[in-house]
């Protein structure tokens, strides 16, 4: 489910950077498996793969860190950046 998903990045204005586009879908997918790889680790049948889940939940919990971060120093910067 994740090989077609891409984060895309656009120029801002004439500025010579980019900026993040709409991330909405990403971020809710995210959300959508961690949530899955939550209810997988309360099952009772998890042994076998807990380390797994964990590992993967960790990845997914990370990657929606980085991209909720960024979208905020970008919302900041985007504020700021007419100032400047």
């Amino acid at each position: 489910q994740w090989k077609g998903v891409n984060l895309d990045m656009l120029p801002y204005k004439q500025t010579g950077t980019y900026i993040l586009a709409a991330a909405e879908e990403v971020i809710q997918q995210l959300d959508d498996h961690i949530v899955m790889t939550q209810a997988m680790s309360f099952s009772p049948y998890k042994k076998p793969f807990e380390g797994r889940i964990a590992t993967w939940e960790q990845k997914l919990r990370t990657a929606s860190d980085v991209i909720e971060e960024c979208l905020a120093v970008q919302q900041s910067w985007l504020y700021l950046e007419p100032i400047f």
